[in-house]
């Protein structure tokens, strides 16, 4: 994968499990794990998080968005939606011991979850 995509995709991750930048001392801030990103707006804070963002290396970042993709996946969908993406979910598995293949699952679900809601 190109940095640019993995930045795309890491800022769609951001963004789904529910961050945002905040105001603080006229820069907008956005951090996780001491990965922080300062910056003069909003778009320019998640961007540069998103460059940063480890969603795609670590497992210990990409756990949590397991757990609210399945969340999503077994509460929020009407019938049809939850076997529409069933295939999607079973790729999403933490026995799966190849992260890129789990990370890029996750992104699929996630980009039909925005298309679809």
């Amino acid at each position: 994968m190109k940095t640019k995509e993995i930045t795309e995709n890491n800022k769609l991750i951001a963004e789904f499990m529910g961050m945002k930048p905040s105001k603080i001392f006229g820069k907008y801030s956005i951090s996780k794990d001491h990965c922080t990103c300062n910056e003069d707006t909003p778009d320019k804070a998640m961007n540069g998080f998103a460059s940063i963002a480890k969603y795609n290396t670590s497992w210990d970042w990409l756990m949590p968005v397991v757990k609210k993709v399945r969340e999503v996946h077994n509460v929020e969908l009407s019938v049809d939606q939850y076997t529409d993406t069933q295939s999607i979910i079973n790729r999403i598995s933490p026995y799966d011991y190849d992260i890129n293949q789990v990370y890029k699952a996750i992104v699929e679900f996630i980009t039909w979850y925005n298309e679809n809601k």
